[in-house]
């Protein structure tokens, strides 16, 4: 969860039992904990859904999310530089 999610007052259910607040602010060494404890539940072989939409071709939803995050940060006045350089 971005802090401008944080702001907007959207709220992230648990993943695997990581919370959001746990990669809020964390240091890089914490960071890379918690994704491999993600990555240990999926197995070496796993796709998530982007990745097998991009392989077949087909649109995915990292355009219409990275839209909605540069048009919820604009509204709360924050800026939004990663995800507007893929949504321009």
């Amino acid at each position: 969860m971005s802090a401008g999610g944080a702001a907007l007052g959207y709220s992230v259910e648990p993943i695997f039992g990581l919370k959001p607040e746990e990669f809020m602010g964390t240091s890089d060494e914490a960071l890379k904990k918690h994704l491999i404890t993600l990555l240990g539940h999926m197995g070496k072989a796993a796709r998530n859904s982007t990745l097998q939409d991009l392989m077949k071709g087909r649109p995915c939803e990292v355009d219409f999310m990275n839209g909605l995050v540069v048009r919820k940060g604009t509204e709360a006045n924050l800026k939004t530089p990663l995800n507007a350089q893929w949504f321009p």
